[in-house]
């Protein structure tokens, strides 16, 4: 196992890694192993980075390519700000299974506790403690094409979830002066999107927003990683035949909406931890519990409700995630007790112990 960096958080990851009867090569700058000669350790199955590379707000630095090591199975970074770094991002696209630094710094504090009054924190109130912090710190992201629902979800999501919301068109427009078809008509679009990036990398860096994007928001890569940072990123498709053209300076016609969707969907899913389907007026898109899922058919179309709750089961349990982004919500928040079809009533009534395990 590879323990990049020798300060004190390197210690303890090797005293831990030897109590689980494994070894542990430190690599740092000077020393035996170092990163001048890291090619003698691609045989890792396991890196542990404890040094401050990636860390804000220097979160575009990465300390090494995991790609050079390929019988990886493991990558922890003990960074926790951002939540995603560089490195842990690049774990995922290689589907390594990942892990910050959150965590250890919520047990860190429990333990500090502990020394200090001599009282035992339980494993409850550590997670309790690790999922109030998460859920303050991680953001929801919008990504889709112009005019898939994004500022209307992010809305509903914003007084369900009291996050703030924030809209990068908007925040464009405010630090512009300008509204977006006259930043394209007076400077173009290189130029509009060099003040998209610089928005989306200032609203990133923080977390804990609702976050509705342009829809060529993914076109840049760093653009595409800075919003995973501290964030589940989710996708919204609606039927290119239900988008609007009108006062949208690239999608002004069918045509120029089919080529724009073919150049950008690959980085949506690139960029995106789930997708939802929005083909449904906005009464049913609440319906999509707390959008850590979504219901794989559409709600209006439905007239029987007899599977219902295996459905909200099977679909919640399959959510990567769903528990540590909304873990004080349910279906019902995000639904008028009034409004809610009897039959969905009884159907998540019966189930809602599962939806929220999941």
């Amino acid at each position: 196992m590879l323990v990049l960096g020798s300060g004190g958080t390197s210690h303890t990851a090797c005293a831990v890694i030897g109590a689980a009867g494994g070894r542990a090569v430190v690599v740092s700058r000077s020393g035996e192993n170092h990163y001048e000669n890291l090619h003698l350790h691609m045989d890792a199955d396991v890196i542990v980075n404890t040094t401050p590379v990636g860390m804000y707000p220097q979160v575009d630095e990465q300390i090494v390519d995991l790609a050079a090591f390929p019988r990886l199975t493991g990558v922890l970074d003990v960074i926790y700000n951002p939540l995603r770094t560089r490195l842990l991002q690049q774990a995922e696209k290689l589907h390594i299974p990942c892990g910050g630094g959150l965590y250890m710094l919520c047990a860190q504090a429990a333990r500090a506790r502990e020394l200090f009054t001599g009282e035992k924190i339980s494993e409850t109130v550590l997670e309790k403690a690790y999922q109030t912090l998460l859920h303050e710190r991680q953001s929801i992201v919008l990504i889709g094409m112009p005019g898939c629902g994004k500022t209307t979800i992010a809305q509903a999501l914003s007084e369900k979830l009291q996050l703030p919301m924030v809209d990068t068109d908007a925040e464009i427009v405010r630090r512009a002066g300008r509204s977006i078809p006259e930043i394209f008509a007076q400077d173009g679009e290189k130029a509009f999107r060099e003040l998209e990036a610089s928005v989306i990398a200032d609203v990133c860096a923080t977390g804990g927003c609702i976050l509705s994007t342009g829809g060529g928001a993914v076109l840049k890569e760093e653009n595409r990683r800075h919003l995973r940072m501290n964030a589940r990123v989710i996708w919204l498709q609606r039927d290119l035949d239900k988008l609007p053209c009108d006062g949208r300076p690239l999608s002004k016609n069918h045509d120029a909406i089919e080529q724009m969707y073919a150049l950008r969907a690959p980085l949506y899913a690139d960029c995106a931890d789930v997708t939802v389907k929005n083909d449904d007026t906005v009464e049913c898109i609440r319906l999509y519990d707390l959008l850590g899922g979504q219901f794989p058919w559409p709600l209006s179309d439905r007239s029987d409700w007899s599977d219902l709750s295996d459905k909200i089961s099977k679909t919640a349990q399959a959510i990567l995630g769903a528990r540590s982004l909304y873990p004080d919500c349910s279906l019902a928040d995000l639904y008028d007790e009034a409004t809610m079809p009897p039959e969905l009533r009884k159907a998540h009534q019966a189930n809602d112990k599962a939806v929220m395990k999941a």
